[in-house]
């Protein structure tokens, strides 16, 4: 399996969460700044496109849905 990694998917991956390009989520570009867990959108938005793009791959995907305690 190792041997079918690419590294340029593996940098688009990187990039496009780091927030080095926009990537597409919700069929509309979007820059990732931050995955911060606090920060509302942004990591709102990291989910989603971790989630399309899972399902895109045809791979089963569904949401954990959990609360934080006080930070």
């Amino acid at each position: 399996m190792i041997d079918q990694v690419q590294p340029g998917t593996v940098y688009s991956y990187d990039a496009g969460l780091s927030g080095e390009f926009a990537v597409p989520i919700g069929g509309m570009p979007y820059q990732i700044l931050t995955r911060y867990t606090y920060a509302g959108t942004p990591i709102a938005k990291a989910t989603q496109y971790v989630y399309e793009h899972f399902q895109a791959l045809g791979l089963p995907v569904g949401y954990h849905v959990y609360s934080l305690g006080a930070m």
